[in-house]
């Protein structure tokens, strides 16, 4: 009866030992599958970071380039303007002379 009982604290042991085993093998297989993943997702994020920086670089050389054309364009209009404010005074000036002229005659 003794030997009976141990034997079957022994097969319950085992039973469990084995239990345990599967579960461990279980949760060994989910922990690797979950790494797997994780360095899945780890890979794509690397590569949409990699993305955004070349999209970033090149929105900061567009950005540059408008900024280049701006002040062109800013340069040349203020030439333009000045150019145009000495034709006015060339103008205004000759106006002026005409007026004089024009006096002069009238008075004569």
């Amino acid at each position: 009866m003794a030997f009976i009982e141990k034997a079957g604290e022994f097969v319950a042991s085992a039973l469990q030992g084995v239990r345990t085993t599967e579960k461990m093998q279980n949760l060994l297989e989910a922990s690797q599958r979950q790494a797997e993943e994780m360095r899945s997702t780890e890979e794509e994020m690397r590569q949409n970071l990699e993305e955004l920086q070349a999209t970033q670089e090149e929105m900061l050389r567009k950005q540059k380039e408008i900024d280049r054309i701006q002040a062109e364009e800013a340069e040349r209009s203020r030439k333009v303007a000045e150019s145009n404010r000495q034709a006015t005074n060339k103008i205004i000036e000759k106006l002026k002379v005409a007026e004089e002229e024009l006096r002069r005659l009238k008075a004569l």
